[in-house]
């Protein structure tokens, strides 16, 4: 799965969240990681690793609203 900047993810057990990709982050140990923030709370930001994002049992992508 590839992450890009702007996509959106909630996490399964926090569906009320939604967090956006904004920067995608340093490569750690040959692991690409992503700068995420919560929409609704710009100060509330993480950073998140590809394989975290892309574990459909801990997130899963959601469509940006229009």
């Amino acid at each position: 799965m590839r992450i890009e900047v702007g996509q959106r993810y909630q996490k399964k057990e926090s569906t009320w969240l939604v967090w956006e990709v904004i920067e995608i982050g340093p490569l750690r140990d040959g692991v690409r990681h992503y700068r995420v923030v919560e929409v609704g709370d710009p100060w509330n930001v993480k950073l998140l690793s590809e394989h975290t994002l892309g574990d459909l049992k801990s997130y899963r992508p959601v469509p940006r609203a229009r």
